[in-house]
């Protein structure tokens, strides 16, 4: 999983450095922090307030080369509810 989550952030970096999304010195604020924590370079971001939410998820996006999933495209009510443990949406704080 650490692997991932760098392989993320640096691709994540790259895209910030090569659009210019975010000026070098907020992108090394972000990186100390980072590094400081052990958070992934997007936590840092949106802990620091240098990325919007919906900003960072477009720059995390195109930087891993995935589609973006925008709230629109998300049904109003949850689908299959009835057919989770309610044990599991506790454990997994969506309940």
């Amino acid at each position: 999983r650490a692997a991932v989550s760098e392989d993320a952030s640096r691709r994540l970096a790259g895209h910030l450095r090569g659009t210019g999304l975010l000026p070098a010195s907020a992108l090394a604020r972000a990186e100390d922090a980072r590094r400081g924590t052990g958070e992934t370079l997007a936590g840092a971001l949106l802990a620091l307030g240098l990325l919007a939410e919906d900003a960072l998820a477009a720059a995390m996006a195109a930087a891993l080369g995935l589609p973006l999933l925008r709230r629109e495209g998300l049904p109003e009510q949850p689908l299959l509810l009835e057919h989770l443990a309610l044990h599991f949406l506790r454990r997994a704080r969506a309940w």
